[in-house]
């Protein structure tokens, strides 16, 4: 995994393909942490009639 950073964004290239972010500020600290949103994780649950399946 590689990144480039800049003052307000990050990019890091992943095995799956590069995705982009920003640098978010942690109140009360001096710390700032990397945000990743609208990263799809795994498919939704979703059963043949569109409500959420239940395991078993």
């Amino acid at each position: 995994m590689t990144a480039q950073t800049t003052l307000d964004t990050v990019e890091v290239t992943t095995d799956m393909g590069r995705v982009r972010g920003s640098w978010r500020d942690i109140p009360g600290s001096e710390v700032r942490s990397a945000g990743f949103l609208g990263i799809p994780f795994a498919q939704a649950p979703v059963g043949p009639s569109g409500s959420p399946s239940r395991p078993g």
